[in-house]
């Protein structure tokens, strides 16, 4: 439950692997709430080196147990996965695990500046990046260092953590993020920007939202925020599909092959442009030819060139 709102029933379950979008609005925060933002971005960094470092040292400790030798040295089976499961659990390199070690960090000024979701997502986002590279799908993951950041995030778990989306009449004006911190959307620009703000306001008053991100960059020396919405369902196509039949264009080297339900055309890339390839390789094995003949001690015995030997000052001598 969040700290600041009623608990709400949380009992419909997606399907795994259920499509997700992400939609993006972008914020006008007072120049107090920014400062505030970049402090609680650099706070989550902070909470995802803490968990990153433990998760390394849970992965250590798990890969000198002898029972991890004697488990990968088992076929693959469900009883090997069982007891990589069991090692996990007995050193706490588990995603839950990882999560709970977040939310006990939420200490001191470190409570007033991460949520409790948010420390979660860090967890879970450690945990994540170093199983990965455990498995050898992906490399070692690094700490965030400030020095060198120039995005910052945080995130919740679902739209019972503290950032939520605040509605007006049914219209996204704005986002909550923790009690009595509420950052208003920037004015639209475009016909796109309103296009998907409105998108977003009747998504979320459906409730179709799944949990909200705050994303600060660092574009031209100035920080720049956003609030990024993660949807459910796949994303809605930006450009209307005609209704004519299908072609289909194959683009090679130097021919196009265009084909249509009823015919078919073959275009030549630059016809102007010579294709001189098959003269510069005939002019390249001639030279070599008289290399060969003309200066035979370049060669070694294998038909090798002699790797430093300087064929010039051979020819002159």
């Amino acid at each position: 439950m969040a700290r600041y709102r009623q608990p709400s029933n949380r009992s419909r379950k997606r399907p795994k692997g259920a499509p997700t979008h992400v939609g993006r609005v972008r914020l006008d925060p007072t120049p107090h709430q920014g400062r505030v933002m970049l402090a609680r971005g650099r706070a989550c960094d902070r909470v995802y080196n803490a968990c990153l470092a433990e998760a390394f040292t849970r992965l250590d400790a798990l890969r000198a147990d002898q029972r991890f030798a004697e488990a990968k040295a088992m076929p693959a089976s469900k009883a090997r996965r069982e007891s990589f499961a069991t090692l996990g659990e007995h050193y706490g390199f588990s995603e839950s695990a990882l999560m709970s070690y977040a939310s006990s960090l939420r200490k001191g000024w470190v409570r007033d500046l991460v949520g409790a979701q948010e420390a979660q997502s860090e967890g879970r986002n450690a945990f994540r990046a170093v199983r990965r590279w455990s498995l050898g799908l992906a490399g070692k993951p690094h700490f965030r260092r400030r020095a060198k950041q120039t995005v910052l995030s945080a995130e919740c778990k679902d739209r019972n953590g503290d950032i939520t989306p605040v509605m007006d009449d049914g219209h996204l004006v704005g986002i909550q993020w923790g009690r009595g911190f509420v950052v208003p959307i920037a004015p639209v620009g475009t016909r796109a920007e309103a296009a998907e703000l409105a998108r977003i306001g009747t998504v979320t008053s459906a409730h179709g939202l799944l949990y909200c991100r705050v994303v600060s960059r660092l574009i031209g020396g100035r920080w720049c925020h956003e609030a990024q919405f993660v949807m459910d369902g796949p994303a809605p196509l930006r450009h209307r599909i005609g209704n004519e039949s299908m072609v289909t264009i194959d683009a090679g080297p130097s021919v196009l092959h265009v084909v249509h339900d009823t015919s078919s055309c073959h275009v030549r890339i630059a016809p102007s442009v010579e294709d001189t390839a098959k003269e510069l390789r005939r002019l390249s094995r001639r030279l070599d030819r008289q290399h060969r003949a003309g200066s035979p001690a370049c060669f070694d015995e294998a038909g090798k060139h002699v790797k430093g030997f300087n064929c010039y000052q051979h020819d002159e001598l």
